[in-house]
């Protein structure tokens, strides 16, 4: 391949792309709006004061059994992190409910209900279901969940987390969204693979993920970018697209900004960038209607506070989830239990994240405690 190929968007999909492109014999430009690549899969490292850091925004898993993606991202093989849990409360007693859901944890903690009953609540909407005595649809969040977890797990933490996290009543969610996030499974499943050891694990019960040792999920974009100048092509950052030139229905060129603004030509065109972006961005101008509908959109932002703590851990866990609504936090993750090189080893780093109304994602420097 002799062409010349610019890619939009300096983001792992964006990334990815351009190695593979470039591995074939092209000449790749990536364009990226944010002074670093990765997107919001990214990490930043804080020597001061002589210690290293390093922290999410995110966080990030990356989890994968094929043996030629593990190579793609060029990192070393998942490793085996505490288990995710959701901290669930009720007004009379505190649960903590580990996911995946497990069958003998539940059963130890009555006020998450025992897995008898959430099999029961899940038999129950499988019943009126066949007779059709009531309907889930799979065409939005809650009904998908709902007929195959059962009520009860639905009310205790799918439901109320998501919307607490998105601002809007799952109801008003697509159910692919469900599928892609949660996997195609159902409570009995899940149960069954908890006791029984499988080879195939799916994605809703995985237990390990790829993690780069040393530099946060952000070297895994780090990587890419050395992969790819190291075949001559060019990985250009703060360099955000203000005009995707067309004529014809066809695209003819690309302008970006930043600190060296150009125009360049190239054979292919590919975006990785938000279509909002691409849309405002095309020249000539894109009809009314879909500009009128990008104005339309609302994006739920998420402020990430990061605080360095003088103890060794605090929980044995990669992430906590708070469902509860009255809790402004909704995830709480210590990094140095996805690598223990994220922090010096008498320190901790904790993240707790919090939605923060309509606007773009947001970032908060660490602070100390």
């Amino acid at each position: 391949m002799s062409q010349r190929v610019a890619v939009l968007g300096g983001g792992l999909a964006g990334l990815s792309c351009a190695y593979e492109l470039a591995k074939a014999g092209a000449e790749v430009i990536v364009l990226e709006r944010e002074e670093y690549a990765g997107g919001m899969a990214n990490s930043f490292v804080d020597e001061s004061g002589g210690e290293y850091w390093t922290y999410d925004y995110g966080p990030h898993r990356f989890h994968t059994t094929d043996a030629e993606l593990i190579e793609h991202v060029k990192a070393d093989p998942g490793r085996q992190p505490p288990p995710s849990r959701a901290a669930v409360a009720d007004r009379a007693r505190r649960a903590v409910l580990r996911l995946p859901a497990e069958c003998r944890q539940r059963a130890a903690q009555a006020a998450a209900a025992d897995a008898a009953a959430l099999v029961q609540r899940l038999l129950l909407v499988r019943l009126t279901e066949r007779f059709g005595w009531s309907h889930y649809s799979d065409e939005n969040f809650e009904g998908w969940v709902t007929k195959r977890f059962g009520r009860t797990l639905y009310d205790l933490f799918f439901g109320r987390y998501t919307a607490k996290t998105w601002k809007m009543a799952p109801s008003q969610i697509s159910g692919d969204w469900a599928s892609q996030r949660i996997s195609q499974l159902d409570l009995i499943d899940a149960v069954k693979k908890t006791l029984v050891k499988t080879g195939d694990t799916p994605r809703g019960l995985v237990k390990s993920f790829i993690y780069p040792a040393r530099g946060g999920i952000g070297e895994i974009a780090r990587g890419y970018v050395r992969e790819i100048e190291s075949m001559g092509s060019k990985v250009i950052t703060g360099a955000p697209v203000t005009r995707v030139h067309t004529q014809g229905g066809e695209i003819t060129a690309i302008s970006y900004g930043g600190p060296a603004p150009a125009t360049i030509e190239a054979d292919e065109y590919i975006s990785t960038i938000p279509i909002t972006a691409l849309a405002r961005s095309v020249r000539p101008a894109a009809p009314a209607p879909v500009l009128q509908a990008i104005k339309q959109l609302e994006y739920v932002s998420i402020v990430f506070i990061y605080l360095k703590l003088r103890r060794p851990q605090v929980s044995p866990d990669s992430w906590v989830y708070l469902p509860e609504s009255n809790i402004t936090i909704h995830r709480i993750s210590e990094f140095k239990n996805f690598s223990p090189e994220a922090a010096p080893a008498d320190r901790r780093w904790s993240a707790p994240r919090s939605p923060a109304g309509s606007a773009t994602s947001t970032g908060a420097r660490p602070t100390r405690s």
